[in-house]
């Protein structure tokens, strides 16, 4: 169960550094589905990665581990 901050509509929101729009949120999976407004492109994600400001913190791409 999804216990975070509940997002409405159209509101916009921070998927890792990059701003989106929520279009849809399926409340029993905890899924929202996004769209990125620099490219436009859709996609589903879980709720807990959409956060009210950037996270700019450092990682290492999974693509090295292969």
């Amino acid at each position: 169960m999804y216990e975070g901050k509940y997002y409405d509509f159209s509101e916009k929101v921070f998927f890792i550094d990059k701003e989106v729009v929520i279009l849809k949120i399926y409340d029993p999976l905890c899924f929202a589905k996004i769209k990125l407004i620099e490219d436009a492109s859709e996609m589903i994600v879980d709720l807990n990665c959409l956060r009210s400001n950037p996270d700019l913190a450092n990682s290492i791409s999974l693509g090295i581990w292969r």
